[in-house]
């Protein structure tokens, strides 16, 4: 099997395809255009037995374009490469007017893998460019098209800038099919093959969802189980929806509810008082209430709270008690019998008895014994499951299911701290999750802890899983830092972050860095920020969306005399803070008006990487010192001394 990366470019008069082929590590280019004619050479390129295509976004607009050409070669062949660069360009004109038509997988001449799909990009909450992942994975060059796709191509060092771009973002493109594969460094990614676990999928089940994302993979896993298991056609199953006009959520409250203060009462009472109409769950739920010194928030996707700003640090006598739910919204719609009307109770044979309990006892066997597609996928379906079940677009939907679970996730945690409260002296609560709580209390009261799951575990049915922390570091409930007792290793939330996904802005990620080592290690910022030698890890990133565009502004003195000059951005610039370069500014497109990035900061560019000693980059090291302080002021200010 070959497996080849590519992209193409369609502009007004020129069509570009680059492929990277993985197997000989090789670049094949082809051009189609008045000056160059690639037509014939392509298609004998395409049709290469056992070929495999490999490409970001290549479904919903390169293939077509592909596909297009593969069909209509009897009829393309005669045509020069003008008339057939009309073509090609009249056919991406209709696929972006038609918001982009997939092909069939059955209908398709080479089958494609498309990575913008898999990650789920193409969702709202996540949608990432590929310049914005160059950006979020370090790459040399961040390159815009050199050209609009009006614009009309007459020169051969025109065709050459065109597939130059084009081979970067084939270059970009296979980087990030390493990161897919698990073949990277970045322990966030390492070892976990995402196309692995689709391709198993496939053999072990018969799925064809090698561009599904994690949640429609696992969501379709359940599917085809429920579908051969009770012998209904999966294109009925797909029709089916509960709809719910009213929900009360005091029919929601689990059976086991029961509380002993009045605070959680008022609780209770909330739920009880509360109506959900036409399953529109956004904002149906806010609710909160002071308990043992810290504030409760309830909505409907949860419970949350978090103890003031400051370091918690455990000590011989005091410990940090971080315990979770596992698997809390499956386990607890499994142990309550919850299932979507539409579905049935027989639901429950395929979401306990096949995925849920099942995944659980691989979990727990020898690392190396485990089977990779129970433990990884069906992860992707117990948790895609429940995720899609207030979707109106899944036949997972039945708000009433949704509601059940999450409010007997809030019941839970919240009779969990009730006992807990009860039965450890001095206890301070530090945090509260929708699955989990982290406490600090004396170490001899270890376990009564224990004690009060164990009793939570025979009241709920769900298990729990207990970590140790050496010490916290708390922001608020989605900014911290917390250091694990058994291995020293930290994990980050929020702005603590140090490899972010990849769809997130990776901004000055020295912060991150210099924070880490001032709150763990004692090394004061100012040491990490300007000792550090990895650039990128300075640098910046501006994303603009239609509404703006972006300006880079600087004083050019190589005439011997300072001359004004604007540099118009990318929708994606990389850069840092600098003690000599530019301004940056967005400019709203509908008024021209005018907004300051970093304002009182000089820029540079850094779009093309430059190697050269740190030095020479001219970083201004007080901007990050800063950036870093505003984070320690706002923790070390407002530091409680426990016990």
């Amino acid at each position: 099997m070959l497996s080849e990366v590519y992209d193409i470019e369609t502009l007004i008069n020129l069509f570009t395809y680059t492929g990277y082929c993985r197997q000989t590590k090789t670049y094949h280019q082809f051009v189609i255009h008045k000056l160059r004619n690639d037509y014939e050479q392509l298609i004998q390129h395409l049709k290469r037995d056992k070929l495999i295509m490999i490409g970001y976004n290549n479904e919903s607009f390169d293939y077509p374009v592909i596909h297009h050409l593969i069909n209509h070669y009897e009829e393309y062949r005669w045509l020069n490469g003008y008339e057939l660069s009309q073509k090609i360009y009249e056919k991406a004109q209709e696929l972006i007017n038609s918001q982009f038509n997939t092909v069939a997988d059955y209908n398709k001449h080479v089958p494609q893998i498309d990575l913008f799909k898999i990650w789920h990009y193409d969702n709202t909450a996540k949608m990432t460019s590929l310049k914005a992942l160059e950006i979020a994975l370090n790459l040399p060059l961040v390159e815009d098209m050199p050209f609009d796709h009006n614009y009309w191509i007459t020169t051969e060092e025109e065709i050459n800038e065109v597939l130059s771009y084009n081979k970067n973002d084939v270059y970009a493109t296979n980087v990030f099919l390493d990161v897919t594969l698990g073949k990277t460094e970045n322990t966030l990614y390492k070892g976990k093959d995402k196309i692995q676990i689709r391709k198993d999928i496939q053999r072990k089940y018969g799925i064809n969802g090698i561009n599904f994302n994690d949640i429609k993979l696992g969501t379709e896993l359940i599917l085809q189980l429920y579908s051969r298991k009770f012998n209904i056609p999966a294109k009925n199953i797909r029709q089916l929806r509960t709809y719910r006009p009213r929900i009360d959520l005091k029919d929601c409250l689990p059976k086991w509810t029961n509380f002993e203060t009045k605070e959680f009462e008022k609780l209770v009472n909330k739920f009880k008082s509360t109506t959900v109409y036409n399953g529109e769950l956004k904002g149906a739920l806010s609710f909160s209430i002071i308990y043992n010194g810290i504030k409760l928030d309830y909505g409907v996707g949860g419970c949350h709270a978090c103890i003031k700003s400051g370091v918690y640090t455990a000590t011989n006598d005091i410990m940090i008690l971080d315990i979770d739910a596992d698997g809390l919204y499956p386990n607890l719609a499994i142990q309550q019998g919850l299932y979507p009307e539409h579905l049935g109770p027989g639901f429950l044979d395929i979401y306990d008895g096949e995925i849920v309990s099942v995944r659980m006892k691989e979990k727990h066997k020898p690392k190396k014994e485990r089977d990779f597609v129970i433990v990884e996928g069906f992860k992707l379906a117990a948790n895609g499951f429940y995720g899609k079940s207030n979707s109106e677009d899944s036949y997972a939907y039945d708000p009433l299911y949704t509601l059940k679970t999450t409010v007997s996730g809030q019941i839970m945690i919240s009779m969990w701290l009730e006992k807990l409260v009860k039965a450890i002296k001095n206890l301070t609560i530090l945090q509260v999750n929708t699955d989990g709580v982290s406490l600090m209390f004396n170490r001899k009261d270890y376990q009564k802890a224990v004690d009060v799951t164990s009793e939570m575990t025979k009241i709920t049915g769900l298990t729990y899983e207990f970590n140790e922390y050496k010490k916290m570091v708390i922001r608020d409930v989605n900014n911290y830092s917390a250091q694990y007792a058994i291995d020293d290793k930290i994990k980050h939330k929020g702005a603590f972050e140090i490899d972010k996904d990849l769809h997130k802005d990776p901004s000055m990620k020295i912060v991150s860095i210099a924070l880490e080592k001032y709150f763990f290690e004692g090394i004061p910022v100012k040491h990490t920020i300007e000792n550090h030698t990895n650039i990128y890890d300075y640098c910046l990133r501006l994303k603009l969306n239609a509404t703006f565009k972006g300006e880079y502004n600087y004083i050019d003195q190589s005439n011997g005399y300072p001359e004004k000059k604007t540099i118009n951005l990318s929708k994606n610039t990389r850069y840092y803070i600098s003690n000599k370069g530019g301004a940056i500014y967005k400019v709203r497109n509908d008024n021209n008006r005018i907004t300051g990035v970093n304002i009182g900061f000089i820029t540079t560019l850094f779009n093309r990487y430059e190697e050269k000693p740190m030095k020479d980059y001219n970083i201004n090291y007080q901007f990050y010192i800063m950036e870093c302080n505003k984070i320690i002021d706002l923790i070390e200010s407002k530091q409680l001394t426990l016990f």
